[in-house]
């Protein structure tokens, strides 16, 4: 098993984040992603932990897309804390243009793209 998937299964969000962001540059976009997978991985981690739903790299390229991190901070029903749903609220407030958007979805591919080579599939 990988570092990655062995952070996954068993880490922290802290640990998550460390290792998927200790690969990216420590630029503005850099700066964008880190921002990016603190908002997100805390909800991953909590479904993980909570919910047994696995996470693996194939859970994390999933959970992605922007529809997935909307409904994470639309559906209450999940469980998540306001902080949680909050920090995914404020980044996606972040992203230029409106909900589905071609401005939204490229400033947000910008801000995924450096993590891509570690989610390559095996």
């Amino acid at each position: 098993m990988s570092l990655l998937n062995t952070t996954l299964a068993r880490g922290t969000s802290v640990e998550i984040v460390d290792v998927l962001c200790s690969a990216v540059p420590t630029d503005m976009w850099g700066q964008r992603t880190r921002a990016f997978f603190d908002a997100l991985v805390p909800a991953l981690v909590w479904q993980r932990d909570t919910h047994h739903v696995a996470l693996d790299t194939d859970r994390l390229r999933r959970a992605l897309t922007l529809d997935i991190i909307q409904s994470l901070v639309d559906t209450p029903d999940l469980g998540l804390s306001r902080r949680v749903r909050g920090d995914l609220s404020n980044y996606l407030a972040s992203l230029p243009g409106h909900p589905g958007s071609v401005q939204r979805a490229e400033m947000h591919a910008y801000i995924v793209m450096p993590i891509f080579g570690l989610l390559k599939q095996p």
